[in-house]
C-alpha cells in the first residue's frame, strides 16, 4: 500500500545501474523471442507471412514497452515462443529428440514465469491429441508423453532451487500466493464487474493495442513519471500500432479473423500446424478472457503473438491475391 513518494523518500527505488541491467536482460530476451517467433511462424505459415508477423510482433507498442522493463515479460515471451517452436518441430518430426526439446522448452518457460503453464498445457494437448487419430501413433503416445513430462519437470526443478527441499508444499504455497495477489489487486484497483467489461478490456488490449504505462491511476500525478513517458514516446523507439484507436482495433480484429479463417481452410499448410495454432491461440484467448480479473494490459501480452500471426497471414493473403491478379507475373509464395 506504499506509493512512489514513500519508495523515493526511503531509498527503495533501484539505482540507475541496477535498473539498466534489469532492462537490458529483459530486452535481450525479447530480441531472442522475436527470432524464435520468426522460426515458428516460418515453419507453420511460410516465409512471407513469417516476416510480416515477426515485424508486427517486434514493433507492437505493448510488447516493446513491457519487454524492455526490468520485469519478467521478456523471459515470459521468450519461454512461450520456445514452447511454440519446439511444438512445431515435434509436429513435423514425431521423434524422441523433438519430445526432449519440447520438455526442455516447457520447463524453461514455466521457470521463467509460471503463467506459461497455460501455454504449455494447450500446446501439450495439441501435440499429443493429434496422434490419437492414428492407431500406430497412439501406441507410441504413452512413452513420448511420459518423456516430455519428466523432462519438463526436471528442467523446471533444476532451475528453481527454492523448490528442491519441498516441491509439493512449495507448489501449493506458490498457487496460494498467486491467488492472494490477484485478490488483492482486484480489491485495491477494482476488477471486471461484468462480461461486457471483460470484453471491452479484451478488445482494448488485444486488438486496439492500448499501451498501459502504469496500472495504478495515482502514478499519473507524478511529474517524474510523466516526463519519462514523454521522453519514451518521443524517442522513436516506442513501436507502431493503433494505440487504443477503436477503428484501428476493429480493422485489426477483422484482419485477424480473415487470416485465421483462411489459415484453417488452406490445405497447403500441414494439418498438424493448423491444429497446433488453433488449439494454442483460441484456447489461450478463452483462458485469458475468463481468468484475467482486471484491466491490466500486461496480462494480455501472451495473446499478441497469435493475433499478430493471424492478422499477418490475412494481410499477406490479401496482398498475394492482389499481386496474383494484377497481371505483373510475380511469384507468390504461400
Amino acid at each position: 500500500d506504499k506509493d512512489y513518494a514513500y519508495n523515493r523518500d526511503t531509498n527503495r527505488i533501484p539505482n540507475g545501474d541496477l535498473l539498466y541491467k534489469g532492462r537490458l536482460a529483459s530486452a535481450l530476451q525479447l530480441a531472442l523471442a522475436v527470432w524464435v517467433f520468426f522460426g515458428f511462424a516460418r515453419l507453420t505459415m511460410g516465409r512471407p507471412a513469417a516476416w510480416l508477423a515477426s515485424g508486427l510482433f517486434a514493433l507492437h507498442p505493448a510488447i516493446l514497452l513491457n519487454g524492455r522493463r526490468a520485469m519478467m515479460e521478456g523471459s515470459h515471451l521468450l519461454g512461450m515462443t520456445l514452447i511454440l517452436l519446439a511444438a512445431a518441430w515435434l509436429m513435423r518430426r514425431r521423434n524422441w529428440p523433438a519430445c526432449l526439446a519440447l520438455g526442455c522448452a516447457i520447463g524453461l518457460a514455466i521457470a521463467a514465469k509460471h503463467p506459461n503453464v497455460f501455454v504449455a498445457a494447450l500446446v501439450f494437448f495439441a501435440c499429443f491429441s493429434f496422434d490419437l487419430r492414428k492407431q500406430r501413433a497412439a501406441a507410441r503416445l504413452g512413452g513420448r508423453l511420459l518423456m516430455t513430462c519428466l523432462t519438463a519437470l526436471l528442467v523446471f526443478y533444476a532451475l528453481n532451487p527454492g523448490w528442491w527441499l519441498a516441491p509439493l508444499s512449495t507448489a501449493r504455497t506458490a498457487l496460494q500466493l498467486r491467488a492472494n495477489l490477484l485478490r488483492n489487486q482486484t480489491a485495491t484497483f477494482g476488477g471486471y464487474a461484468s462480461a461486457a467489461e471483460r470484453a471491452d478490456g479484451f478488445f482494448r488490449f488485444v486488438f486496439a493495442g492500448e499501451t498501459q504505462y502504469f496500472e495504478d491511476p495515482a502514478w499519473a500525478g507524478y511529474d517524474v513519471i510523466r516526463a519519462q513517458i514523454e521522453t519514451y514516446q518521443g524517442s522513436g523507439l516506442a513501436g507502431f500500432g493503433v494505440d487504443g484507436n477503436s477503428l484501428g482495433g476493429w480493422l485489426f480484429l477483422l484482419m485477424a479473423i480473415g487470416g485465421g479463417l483462411h489459415f484453417v481452410r488452406n490445405k497447403r499448410i500441414r494439418r498438424e500446424y493448423r491444429w497446433l495454432l488453433m488449439v494454442w491461440g483460441l484456447g489461450l484467448m478463452a483462458l485469458i478472457f475468463v481468468v484475467t480479473p482486471l484491466p491490466w494490459g500486461r496480462y494480455y501480452l501472451p495473446l499478441i503473438p497469435f493475433v499478430t500471426s493471424m492478422a499477418a497471414y490475412g494481410l499477406w493473403t490479401l496482398t498475394a491475391r492482389i499481386i496474383k491478379t494484377s497481371g505483373y507475373g510475380f511469384a507468390v509464395l504461400d
